[in-house]
């Protein structure tokens, strides 16, 4: 597990409230994409991702 800070605090004006939030979410965006390509292997699905050979192909 790793934890790292991400922001302070993060703060906006109703006129930019939409640019800050796509700021933010593009930076957390950013830090999923690092550590994915640091460790590809290391993820969980927390549903069935992938079919197994009992479910149908539908």
């Amino acid at each position: 597990m790793i934890l790292e800070p991400f922001a302070d605090a993060i703060e906006w004006r109703r006129s930019d409230r939409a640019q800050v939030i796509a700021h933010w979410a593009t930076r957390y965006a950013e830090r999923l994409g690092h550590y994915c390509l640091e460790a590809p292997q290391q993820w969980f699905n927390f549903y069935p991702f992938w079919k197994s050979d009992d479910e149908s192909s539908s």
